[in-house]
């Protein structure tokens, strides 16, 4: 069994995007195949095992260089607007990621190269806690990959609180979400920007890899995925109308998107403030980013680009030689968005509420003050003003 970098230019069957497969319950349960018994969850597992195998290796060549041992924790992003339990993914991101913990980190094991039936009994090991699926546990594993995406922008200064939509571009799927950061007051201390309220989005093909495909057709190259990266450089005009339909489909996506968020905030004026994060490989291609430049909704006037924040200050280079370094990050962070976002641990994440947990706001909304309440959430997600039951905001 190869994995990752391993697996590439050898013989044998590729499996493509389990993260893709694993939104298909009765297929991500299914025999991979090519495989006796191994299913995709299982095959998922074992690349998640690996993966933090690596992490876990520069972890002890860094600590051991400051006389130090590594605890290495884990979260594991996943795909959702939704509480945990409403989100059929949950319990199957949960699974994996304590049984590749326990594999890669617990007993150290890389299954890179094993067997099938050594896989098999890497799997097969009893751990007592699998069952456990309280919200604590899912807070302490997972983390909804669209409010990772945005922790890059939540600590930014260039970025004011307001009304905003992320599109990640990736090769697969395009990810869209709308969200609100908020103002907040805690225990009567402003916070000019105390968390993040998601009001809606949509998770859907296609990707860069269909845009991939049509120039590939053109060009007669056989593997479209050597254009990765090359994309903006080989499309002129008249090869920007034949990627078109793979864009208006990414367009969609985002106005699928905008149609579930504005069910939570049904104010069109306030939808004028809205600012546009694009990122994930597509992000890099003028056709496509520039298409994010309309609003989603025929005749409103057209969002804003949001700032172009570079890498954050706190993202450094890890060299090769092992000592700890605090030269930062100089190589492409485009994809690096989520990763950042899920390497805080759940205490040090801004408070955020996902789109089941925001009331609806409408222009009839009103509600009677009450300066006896404190610590009150506004419809929007946001804490209420002192005397207020509307937030800095929705006043």
């Amino acid at each position: 069994m190869l994995l990752g970098d391993a697996a590439v230019g050898r013989r044998g069957t590729t499996e493509y995007s389990l993260k893709a497969k694993a939104e298909t319950p009765q297929l991500f349960g299914t025999r991979v195949p090519g495989a006796i018994r191994l299913t995709y969850e299982a095959l998922a597992t074992l690349y998640l095992a690996h993966i933090m195998k690596l992490a876990l290796d520069v972890s002890d060549v860094l600590a051991r260089g400051a006389g130090q041992r590594p605890r290495m924790g884990v979260t594991l992003g996943i795909p959702t607007e939704r509480g945990w339990k409403k989100t059929p993914l949950a319990p199957v991101f949960l699974r994996m990621a304590r049984t590749a913990y326990d594999i890669g980190v617990r007993r150290g094991i890389d299954p890179q190269g094993c067997s099938e039936q050594e896989a098999e009994e890497m799997l097969r090991v009893e751990r007592p806690h699998d069952s456990r699926t309280d919200t604590a546990d899912y807070e302490q594993w997972l983390r909804p990959e669209l409010g990772a995406a945005m922790l890059w922008a939540f600590r930014s200064p260039a970025i004011a609180p307001g009304l905003y939509s992320c599109v990640d571009i990736g090769a697969w799927t395009v990810n869209t979400s709308y969200f609100r950061i908020r103002h907040d007051h805690l225990d009567g201390e402003y916070r000019d920007k105390g968390g993040l309220s998601f009001f809606g989005g949509a998770c859907s093909p296609p990707g860069m890899n269909e845009v991939c495909t049509r120039l590939a057709n053109v060009l007669r190259v056989v593997d479209p995925t050597e254009l990765r990266g090359r994309e903006d450089a080989l499309l002129d005009t008249s090869r920007e109308r034949l990627i078109e339909p793979a864009v208006k489909k990414m367009f969609d996506v985002w106005r699928v998107g905008f149609g579930h968020a504005y069910q939570k905030e049904q104010i069109q004026e306030r939808w004028r403030e809205l600012r546009v994060f694009a990122i994930g490989g597509g992000s890099k291609v003028r056709a496509v980013r520039e298409r994010f430049r309309q609003f989603p909704v025929e005749h409103w006037p057209a969002p804003k680009e949001a700032p172009v924040l570079g890498p954050p200050k706190d993202l450094y280079e890890v060299p090769s030689g092992g000592v700890p370094s605090r030269t930062q990050l100089r190589g492409d962070h485009a994809f690096l968005h989520v990763a950042y976002g899920l390497s805080v641990r759940h205490g040090d994440f801004p408070p955020f509420h996902l789109s089941d947990a925001v009331s609806t706001l409408t222009r009839r909304d009103t509600v009677a003050p009450d300066s006896r309440r404190r610590n009150v959430r506004c419809r929007c997600g946001s804490l209420t003003i002192p005397g207020s039951d509307r937030c800095r905001d929705c006043e």
